[in-house]
């Protein structure tokens, strides 16, 4: 028998920052009005962010800049205040510049300058610091709403000589951008940070974010296969660099990551010091590390930015590392050897749709003692943050598990003390959790189900499934070595599940499959013997279920499709690679006629949902794209075998009865649609 729950909700505002205010979280009431325990420090960013999810949006940041209110609630939190403003954007100041090719391009410069000024003084006059923010590399995104001229919202628009030439992926409007390698640019943007440093010396700081464009990490520019060629000898396209592990590189591919590394941390650096020049007194802060658990091996510059050696090197040039992202809590494993060595400010992002902050970075936070931050990316944001940290809000409680959708990250520590999450296990083996629950008869059930969950274990050593225990307390139970003992002393997992024991069977891609309330060892026994694998994709069967959230954050439900229409699902790398568009293309030519014939069409690729929403828009798609960055769909239909491989070209066909009728792994990407029309029927 399954447990069916409510509906799910995203990875919301409350996520990381519950842990931070010190709530003990329980599944059942409502949390009641308490002050939270914020850090000292708080980071307040005016839409700031290099994770680059949607562009800046020009009227909201001018809205921010009036809204002295805020800043007057700021204040009253007695903490110290960092405030981020964006003052180069899309190629774009939010003053008046002479600095060639910027100058002329804000029509508003005027007016939007005299709100910056007054902004200034006004956070001065409350005792914040203010700093601004410099968007290095992003040139072709202008901000949206009025900070461009709207006949030509690019920069390459007024001026092409600038545009940097991608030959893998063409010259279009999505992959347009300004190389690190081209001499023209970086005079260009030393000369703009001197002219602001000048203009504004009431300024306590910059924020540089210099992260390469993705036109750039996914192929490579002409200035950087130029520069190339002079300095190492060779054409870096020619190197197979992309999608393969650093253990696999040549030694040329190897010299040329290295060198591209050195000359973009040069970059950052000789900004960082001409603004110095100016103002040898304040802080320089370095942000863009964005995505951090997307990149299987973080320190290749193929995740768009070195950070952390660059900080590691140069300790004198950046006081600070602007740490921003949308992390699932599990994620901080990853930092617990970075935080004590650099100076970390966490930064929080919104949710991808928009409707709520996601503040995984609160766990972050209160768990290296490092200072809140937050991107304030509209009103409601504003709004729904002052609340949380005032106590006029109440977090919410952790949501319900629901079935068929992902697992939520969690982090948790091992019967050694070392920091363990759900993404350790992903794309291994089924997971078989025993679940603590916070009743008064559950604690005295638990000793008897935990000896009898080591028992079990033992038994079904050949099984293929991860025996997992998980309670809030210390207290090992059993120490068996087929059983993974956790705690979860926030009850950031438990708080999800019933007030009774429980197991949850989560699959091996991460889609939980059931969740079942266990009164006694003898119920226990009964269900994980008869508990089998999960369901694996096969011909002739029924799909594995699934519910995930496409580029739209719309939610797609495998089980709502039966009995109404069939599915065509299909997996490719990468956004914005030739093959790709080709093959998403060719079925979107087939578009109407999937659509007569009752067959929904679904892409599903590794990016995030902005650059999908971007590659659907710049090949006029006519379907939706899946963000499967956690690799959970891949893995689960077998187009992905570990969580940091790129999926594979695959196509899958299940019927309106939600059987898997065949399986393409051998797509031929410029006639992909057709093909498919042709295998259906639909065309001779």
């Amino acid at each position: 028998m399954s447990f069916f729950f409510p509906k799910k909700a995203r990875r919301v505002f409350a996520a990381g920052f519950s842990l931070l205010v010190g709530f003990s979280l329980v599944a059942a009431a409502p949390c009641a009005l308490a002050k939270p325990q914020t850090p000292r420090q708080l980071v307040w960013s005016l839409g700031f962010s290099s994770l680059d999810e949607a562009p800046l949006d020009a009227n909201t940041l001018r809205a921010q800049l009036r809204d002295f209110q805020t800043l007057d609630v700021l204040a009253a939190s007695k903490r110290e205040v960092s405030l981020i403003v964006p003052v180069f954007e899309g190629g774009q100041t939010l003053f008046e510049t002479a600095t060639a090719p910027f100058a002329a391009r804000n029509p508003q410069a005027l007016s939007d300058e005299i709100l910056l000024r007054a902004f200034v003084q006004n956070a001065k006059r409350r005792k914040m610091s203010v700093f601004f923010a410099f968007d290095v590399l992003g040139w072709g995104r202008a901000p949206k709403n009025g900070w461009s001229d709207d006949a030509k919202p690019s920069i390459f628009d007024s001026h092409p000589e600038w545009e940097e030439f991608n030959s893998a992926l063409g010259s279009t409007d999505a992959v347009r951008f300004a190389s690190p390698f081209n001499a023209k640019v970086r005079v260009a943007l030393e000369d703009l940070v001197a002219e602001t440093a000048t203009k504004f010396p009431e300024a306590d700081g910059a924020v540089f974010d210099v992260h390469l464009h993705r036109g750039e990490v996914s192929g490579f520019g002409s200035s950087a296969r130029i520069a190339a060629r002079r300095e190492l000898g060779f054409d870096p396209t020619t190197l197979g660099i992309q999608g393969t592990a650093d253990e696999n590189l040549s030694e040329n591919a190897l010299r040329f990551l290295k060198w591209r590394e050195e000359n973009l941390g040069q970059l950052a650096q000789d900004l960082a010091q001409r603004w110095r020049a100016h103002h040898p007194q304040s802080q320089v802060w370095l942000s863009g590390v964005a995505n951090y658990g997307e990149i299987p091996h973080f320190d290749a510059l193929r995740s768009g930015q070195n950070a952390r050696l660059w900080l590691e090197k140069q300790p004198r040039v950046f006081d600070a590392l602007l740490l921003e992202g949308r992390f699932a809590s599990g994620e901080t494993a990853r930092l617990a050897d970075f935080a004590p060595q650099i100076p970390l400010k966490p930064l929080a992002v919104p949710d991808v749709s928009g409707k709520n902050a996601a503040l995984e970075w609160g766990a972050i936070s209160s768990k290296f003692d490092l200072p809140f931050g937050v991107v304030v990316s509209d009103a409601s944001v504003g709004t729904q943050t002052l609340g949380w940290l005032s106590g006029k809000i109440a977090p919410p409680a952790p949501q319900p598990l629901r079935l068929h959708e992902m697992l939520p990250d969690a982090e948790f520590l091992d019967a050694n003390g070392e920091i363990w999450s759900w993404k350790k296990a992903r794309g291994q083996n089924d997971l078989l959790v025993l679940a603590q629950g916070h009743t008064k008869k559950s604690a005295k059930a638990w000793n008897a189900l935990s000896r009898q969950f080591a028992e079990i274990s033992t038994l079904l050593l050949a099984s293929g499934v991860q025996f997992v225990q998980i309670s809030p307390s210390k207290q090992r139970v059993n120490e068996s070595p087929n059983v993974l003992n956790l705690q979860d002393a926030g009850r950031e997992f438990l708080g999800r599940l019933p007030a009774q024991n429980s197991v949850v069977f989560v699959d091996r891609a991460g889609f939980v499959r059931e969740v079942k309330i266990i009164q006694n060892a003898q119920e226990l026994g009964s269900y994980v013997r008869g508990a089998g694998a999960s369901e694996r994709l096969e011909v002739g069967s029924l799909a594995p279920l699934w519910t995930v959230r496409d580029m739209n954050g719309q939610t797609r439900n495998l089980a709502a499709l039966r009995g109404k229409k069939a599915l065509l699902l299909s997996f490719f790398p990468k956004c914005f690679t030739g093959g790709c568009a080709n093959h998403m293309a060719s079925l979107s030519a087939q578009f109407e006629l999937f659509e007569k014939n009752d067959i929904e069409v679904l892409g599903v690729s590794i990016d995030t949902p902005y650059v999908q929403r971007e590659f659907a828009q710049r090949w006029k798609l006519r379907f939706a794209l899946v963000p499967d960055e956690g690799r959970q769909l891949s893995l689960l239909y077998g187009a992905a075998n570990t969580p940091d491989d790129l999926a594979q070209r695959k196509t899958v066909f299940i019927d309106k009865s939600g059987v898997v009728q065949w399986i393409d792994s051998d797509v031929r990407v410029a006639s992909h649609g057709v093909d498919v029309a042709r295998r259906l029927s639909l065309i001779p």
